[in-house]
């Protein structure tokens, strides 16, 4: 038992020195105060879901219910979870598509990059309740790209295909204005950097 414990202990600092050096040293969230708490979050939520006494894969709902409480108290990493598990549910039923796009958006707004994506999908689907706008969801897919996210530079580049090129200026000017509006620096300034 004791090696075992050991084990665990080794494979958790492991993952949070890992984690650690990978949220300080990626562009991922917009702010430093965001990637610490992305980091502690992370590290919370996946210490909750080793301790789960429920180790058994659960239906889907049942997943939501039991991650729900950790989102709704702001844990950035459950509430990518649940948004994820809302996601999945909308296959059979489409109205979780506004219990996801409940968690996405704000932490869109921090800037995390996975919801950025993802609240970039929604917008150019029109789920959850949102209009279709390509200019808005080639926004979220810049915004995400410029953090790193491979998927999401894979969506910009598929949808700037299908529009032209006023509508992928102006979602360039909005993700522009986005990080502006964020940080009080604009994105060409961050560039120069």
């Amino acid at each position: 038992m004791g090696l075992i414990k050991f084990l665990f202990w080794i494979a958790v600092l492991g993952a949070i020195f890992g984690a650690g050096y990978w949220a300080l040293t990626t562009p991922q969230p917009i702010r430093f105060e965001t990637k610490l708490a992305y980091l502690k979050d992370t590290a919370q939520f996946e210490w909750e879901r080793f301790r789960d006494k429920e180790k058994a894969p659960r239906d889907l709902k049942a997943e939501f219910t039991r991650w729900k409480p950790m989102a709704d108290a702001g844990n950035i990493a459950a509430g990518l979870h649940v948004a994820e598990t809302a996601f999945k549910i909308a296959s059979n039923d489409p109205r979780a598509y506004a219990l996801a796009l409940h968690y996405v958006r704000p932490l869109a707004d921090k800037g995390i990059p996975k919801a950025q994506n993802v609240l970039g999908v929604m917008t150019l689907k029109g789920l959850g309740g949102l209009a279709v706008d390509k200019v808005e969801a080639y926004k979220w897919f810049n915004l995400a790209s410029d953090r790193g996210d491979n998927q999401a530079y894979e969506n910009m580049l598929r949808l700037s295909s299908e529009m032209s090129s006023a509508e992928v200026l102006e979602g360039e000017h909005r993700s522009n204005t986005w990080v502006l509006d964020k940080t009080g620096v604009s994105a060409a300034q961050l560039i120069s950097q």
